[in-house]
């Protein structure tokens, strides 16, 4: 039989075309019919392995994100470090650069941490700054580490001076104090209301003798002048230079006021 059929004898071949006319419906059918259940069977059978594919896809894409965030965290604190070497406004005052170790816990504090500490030459009441300019004080110090005290603290006050852009007169001298962290300064006592104060200028530590800090640091800028309640003096308020939340190197100047 196998010889005649491959011979494609006509009676078989004949015989052949006729079984397949009855169950080629058939297997039709069941195709139609089973296909699905197949479908769902490969599924579920692949599923398990798609799944863990997409979870190392997930992790791979989460590491790269994460180093690139990394990268970026590293170029800042390299770019601030490399900034620290070069300050202008310093003119040679002695000086040490310390990381900052920790900001503020809560949102109501002003104080960050740094890596130095009496053991570096560090006493309390030293200027702290940054390319940008004032970052606060020294508050207290320890054997290895320090606590700033930024200049948004309310109880932190400083002379300052407002200078006019354009011109090289000496501006006014007033006394500046925090207002809490993410807020301005405030300067509303000494700017008497005759001077000539705008929006933009810029304020620099004033380094009169009585003053806890060396003068001709940047401090901020002015952003908003209004009269005192008795119309004799100006309140202005000035934004800081320095971005505090972004902080990674510091430099303490290792210098103290004249008696």
């Amino acid at each position: 039989m196998l010889t005649i059929d491959f011979r494609n004898t006509g009676p078989v071949d004949s015989a052949r075309g006729v079984v397949a006319g009855v169950f080629n419906p058939v297997r039709s059918s069941a195709s139609w019919v089973f296909r699905p259940v197949g479908n769902l069977w490969n599924s579920a059978f692949h599923y398990q392995k798609l799944e863990n594919q997409n979870q190392k896809l997930q992790r791979e894409v989460d590491r790269l994100r994460g180093q690139s965030v990394q990268n970026e965290v590293d170029q800042r604190q390299l770019q601030q470090f490399l900034k620290l070497a070069r300050i202008p406004y310093l003119h040679g005052l002695p000086t040490t650069v310390a990381q900052v170790t920790s900001g503020p816990l809560t949102n109501f504090q002003d104080t960050i941490e740094i890596d130095k500490g009496a053991g570096d030459g560090i006493k309390a009441g030293m200027a702290v700054v940054t390319d940008a300019g004032l970052v606060g004080r020294i508050a207290d110090v320890h054997g290895g580490t320090s606590t700033v005290q930024l200049i948004t603290d309310p109880e932190l006050s400083l002379f300052v001076r407002i200078q006019q852009r354009g011109s090289t007169e000496m501006g006014p001298l007033g006394q500046a104090h925090g207002m809490g962290p993410n807020r301005p300064l405030r300067v509303d006592d000494g700017i008497l209301i005759n001077r000539r104060v705008k929006a933009g200028d810029p304020v620099i530590t004033s380094g009169i003798g009585t003053s806890t800090y060396p003068g001709q640091i940047p401090v901020a800028k002015v952003v908003r002048v209004k009269p005192s309640a008795d119309r004799t003096q100006q309140v202005v308020d000035i934004q800081p230079y320095v971005q505090f939340d972004r902080l990674s190197y510091v430099k303490v100047i290792l210098w103290e006021p004249t008696p």
